[in-house]
């Protein structure tokens, strides 16, 4: 079967033909497409060939003559080729013909009847070595995303009581719960845990607490003094560095980090 394309490897060409004359190396590749589309099977005719070429009979027979002394071309039983044509024909048949058997078997099998593949029985011990691993990946504590504040949040009866054992008053702890709630709505905040967060502000207030804001207030900068109190300042800076939230442990002692942030967990 001609072949519509092959494979031409330049470098061979230009480094097999140095040395040749210009309408040689001309003649060469034109010969060689020819023995392509003709799949190896072209005729060593001389007038047929010239006239191909487009020269004289006596021009083809002088280039033959000196293709076939160099090795690139032969002529056996009329036919004129080449050897490595002759390779890549042959690695096309082959190449062809096992295409041709893997779709006989593709259609063999097509025409097979299906079959119901029982279920191979699992070791009872693989089976709980399975178990035990997906009970200890469901126990594994993921981290939540932070959220805003919930509407209409409040401290829970257990986040009171935390700030009784700090030493807020019912007053106080209206005070910085307002405080609180004022400051994530103004910097738009997001906790893991709110809970959590308040327990950490408390810890703040503990630290920072008003008892303390006629001794910081002189050290603030002239253009944060218009706030309320020291403790303010102190509160908007760790809010800002703090981490984005905590963890839903319930774990917070309120602890002070060095340099006068608060610690988030």
């Amino acid at each position: 079967m001609p072949l519509p394309y092959y494979k031409k490897y330049p470098r061979d060409f230009v480094e097999g033909t140095i040395g040749m004359p210009l309408e040689t190396k001309g003649a060469y590749s034109i010969i060689l497409d020819m023995i392509y589309m003709q799949d190896g099977e072209l005729p060593d005719d001389p007038r047929y060939i010239s006239g191909m070429l487009g020269c004289s009979v006596r021009k083809w027979k002088s280039i033959r003559n000196e293709l076939i002394n160099a090795g690139k071309l032969y002529a056996q039983n009329d036919i004129i080729s080449n050897k490595r044509a002759d390779k890549e024909r042959e690695s096309l048949r082959k190449l062809q013909h096992n295409q041709a058997e893997k779709g006989r078997l593709s259609n063999k099998n097509n025409k097979l009847p299906e079959t119901t593949v029982k279920p191979a029985r699992v070791n009872q011990n693989q089976n709980h070595i399975k178990k035990d691993n997906t009970n200890v990946l469901s126990k594994e504590k993921r981290k939540k995303p932070a959220t805003p504040m919930p509407d209409g949040w409040r401290p829970t009866d257990a986040g009171i009581a935390f700030a009784r054992k700090k030493g807020m008053t019912d007053a106080t702890i209206q005070n910085e719960v307002q405080k609180f709630i004022d400051g994530a709505e103004q910097h738009n905040r997001k906790y893991v845990n709110w809970d959590a967060a308040w327990r950490t502000w408390c810890g703040g207030w503990v630290t920072y607490g008003e008892q303390q804001a006629g001794q910081k207030v002189a050290s603030i900068p002239s253009i944060q003094r218009g706030r309320s109190s020291f403790l303010d300042v102190i509160r908007d800076e760790w809010e800002d560095s703090v981490n984005n939230g905590f963890d839903d442990s319930g774990q917070d002692d309120g602890s002070i980090i060095e340099g006068g942030f608060i610690e988030g967990h």
